[in-house]
């Protein structure tokens, strides 16, 4: 049901201002862009998810830099969304550079709930970036762990589609 989730991410905004729960700084820090990129992209819609890409990167970037000196979790996933859209917008140097910061600063032990979330994202990155080791490598290792993917994100989530093919991917 992509035309009713692409719905929803379009109004995320607004909802969230409605019900008082609006993210810290009042920004969703580009994740409905991230999504509605990630939906266009699925649906065969090249150039949409390329505009869609280039706000989420644009809105995650000016989140980082309005905050840098907050080293909070509210940091830490935009970073990865950087990596995503490069990988996304064909800007694989860009997106490994990105992917490699977005993990080293936070890592395992830095914080266990979100730092898997992060990888996740970055394993989309590597995905789309074409390095599909990098990507199963990742996941493989925060499959283990406490709030890491789940196996029903791993199944049916089609962003895996690209390597869900892969024998290590089981």
């Amino acid at each position: 049901q992509y035309d009713k989730a692409a719905e929803i991410y379009r109004t995320a905004d607004a909802i969230a201002r409605a019900h008082n729960v609006m993210p810290k700084g009042g920004s969703s820090r580009g994740l409905p862009f991230l999504m509605l990129g990630r939906i266009a992209r699925l649906q065969g819609q090249t150039e949409k998810a390329r505009g869609y890409f280039e706000e989420a990167r644009k809105a995650s970037e000016a989140w980082v830099a309005e905050h840098p000196n907050e080293a909070t979790i509210y940091e830490a996933r935009p970073l990865a969304r950087i990596a995503e859209a490069d990988a996304a917008l064909g800007r694989k140097e860009d997106a490994m550079r990105e992917a490699q910061h977005a993990l080293e600063s936070w890592p395992l032990s830095r914080n266990a709930t979100v730092t898997p979330d992060i990888a996740q994202i970055v394993a989309v990155a590597y995905v789309w970036a074409g390095e599909r080791d990098a990507a199963l490598q990742l996941l493989a290792q925060f499959a283990k762990v406490p709030y890491g993917p789940t196996a029903g994100d791993l199944k049916l989530n089609p962003v895996w589609d690209e390597i869900r093919s892969d024998p290590r991917f089981n």
